[in-house]
């Protein structure tokens, strides 16, 4: 005997609820002449973890970022 049935699988995504700053730059210093900026960095937390990946756009710095 062989039978066949349809049926429907529903995923339910992990919802993020809160996503925020753990770490910021407080205080940017550049000394002028040196080649670039890399002191400084923010980190971001997600609470539930979901691990999605994370995507920021910083827009309006000044050229030296």
């Amino acid at each position: 005997m062989v039978a066949q049935f349809d049926f429907v699988i529903y995923i339910e995504p992990c919802l993020v609820s809160t996503y925020e700053a753990s770490t910021r730059v407080s205080l940017i210093v550049y000394n002028v002449g040196q080649p670039s900026l890399t002191d400084g960095y923010y980190d971001f937390k997600e609470s539930p973890v979901c691990n999605y990946p994370e995507f920021v756009k910083l827009t309006n710095l000044p050229g030296f970022v």
